[in-house]
């Protein structure tokens, strides 16, 4: 039987005639913002964890970001020092807090590990831990177990051959590293996705290099919660194949990813059930014009359900670069054709998909929708029964961090007025360089003045269309040191 194909021309239009929380808002820095996981609090607000530079430390940080349950800023946290950290997955426990994971090359040889961070229920840093091998880790996917441990899976370079391993840590509740393990199979071997299999062991998905046909093989394990393999299996006949992301589904497991065609060099959709022990059910993959890759599912709702994000590069793409798609499948992998596109100029990233509370899903991820100079967050609320928003929409781009949470670089600078009308100060800034003072919107316009050291600057804002800008100072050297925000009434 012929599966029905999602074709992303289609008009998706939500047919529910009652009332849902549903939304799609952005949140917009100074700098590139990175939506990577996403977690659903109890009383159904949502905290974002990502990657940021927009907080004013130069270089990328992880951040939290609390929204309400439709959607508005409540509050922005960010955590790293001067080197680059990211956050990809969070999670959430009920008087304890938070446990966020991501990467950090803050270590002493200047190597990615993992990282490990604890915070409490505000979102101040209660711990930070790092687990590694010697060389370069990286994370796509974690899990929590009823014990509040978690399994976090990857790959590292840590390889005789330079080629990757796939990479898994367990820690406990108190981000302790109950063990670690790496494939240690030949060539390169990534694990992207995993999921609890029952409360004692885990299903970890990704490839594996085939040493007989050369190419990698889509991949799957069981593991029990010690480590302990259960089993393993390698899928697909002819060409390169990945596992993107795995569900568990009535004691089945789906997944999802993408497989290489052998005559366009292209990624096609992909698509693998297997019984519990691994033996396939069916496999399928859309040969499609272009490159396309489904890259999560989410369960969702109390019937047969599954969300899937599906990224794009083809004739119907919007710019250079690829845009993303959530889409409405049943547990066959049937589309039923219904689902939102996600669009904007350069790349379109889908971090994670979560099944919420209402039986609907929340989204989040990256696009240049508001700011095509660099990406922004975006977090999308599907409504129950496939009641999505349209993300196309025109859109008031909410700040990723607020005035009153922003953290100036440099203490002994001052701005003022702030709100200001026509025009601003800045006081105390001294640089032997010189260089320009720059103005960017949350919108992207930009404003620039060049500066002396030892100077009382003033900027004109009357030319200025009213919002919030973020305030920087651009070296000739090329460092560029965020100041501040100033509010232009």
């Amino acid at each position: 039987m012929v599966r029905a194909l999602f074709i992303l021309s289609i008009s998706m239009l939500s047919t529910t005639s009652y009332s849902q929380i549903k939304f799609y808002e952005n949140y917009v820095g100074a700098g590139s913002d990175i939506g990577g996981g996403v977690v659903e609090l109890p009383d159904t607000s949502y905290v974002i964890c990502g990657t940021s530079t927009s907080f004013g430390n130069g270089s990328a940080q992880a951040f939290l970001l609390k929204i309400d349950s439709m959607g508005q800023h409540i509050w922005a946290k960010q955590y790293g020092g001067p080197e680059t950290e990211t956050a990809k997955r969070i999670f959430h426990t009920v008087g304890e807090g938070f446990y966020v994971f991501g990467e950090s090359n803050a270590t002493t040889t200047g190597d990615i590990d993992l990282n490990i961070y604890r915070m409490d229920e505000s979102g101040v840093l209660i711990s930070e831990k790092k687990v590694g091998t010697p060389a370069w880790d990286q994370m796509f996917d974690a899990i929590k177990f009823s014990d509040s441990s978690y399994v976090i899976v990857g790959e590292t370079y840590s390889t005789p051959d330079g080629e990757t391993d796939g990479y898994i840590v367990r820690i406990d509740k108190f981000g302790d590293t109950l063990f670690t393990m790496q494939s240690n199979k030949p060539g390169p071997d990534s694990y992207r996705g995993v999921v609890n299999y029952y409360d004692s062991a885990f299903v970890v998905g990704g490839s594996v290099w085939n040493s007989d046909s050369t190419q990698n093989k889509s991949y799957l394990a069981v593991f029990k919660k010690d480590g302990t393999l259960n089993w393993e299996k390698e899928y697909g006949l002819h060409g390169n194949y990945r596992i993107n992301d795995v569900e568990k589904f009535n004691g089945n497991i789906l997944t999802v990813g993408y497989h290489i065609s052998a005559t366009t060099g292209l990624r096609n959709d992909y698509g693998l059930r297997t019984d519990g022990v691994g033996n396939e059910l069916f496999s399928f993959e859309y040969d499609v014009q272009g490159d396309r890759s489904y890259e999560h599912i989410a369960k969702y709702g109390q019937f047969n359900r599954l969300y899937i994000s599906i990224v794009n590069d083809d004739a119907q793409t919007t710019g250079p670069g690829v845009d993303a798609a959530v889409v409405d499948f049943n547990d066959g992998l049937f589309s039923f054709n219904t689902g939102v596109l996600i669009t904007g100029s350069y790349d379109d990233e889908i971090g994670q998909i979560l099944a919420t509370s209402d039986n609907g899903a929340i989204v989040v991820g990256s696009n240049r929708s508001i700011n095509v100079q660099s990406p922004t967050v975006f977090a999308l609320k599907i409504g129950v029964d496939q009641d999505y928003p349209n993300p196309q929409a025109p859109t008031i781009a909410q700040s990723i961090v607020s005035i009153y949470e922003n953290v100036l670089l440099v203490s002994n600078v001052l701005m003022y007025p702030n709100p200001t009308k026509n025009s601003f100060f800045i006081e105390n800034l001294t640089n032997s360089e010189g260089g320009t003072i720059e103005l960017v919107s949350i919108t992207g316009d930009l404003k620039t003045q060049e500066f002396s050291q030892n100077e009382l600057i003033e900027i004109n804002t009357m030319n200025l269309k009213s919002g919030i800008y973020f305030v920087q100072m651009s070296l000739k050297s090329g460092e560029k040191i965020q100041l501040g925000r100033v509010t232009i009434q």
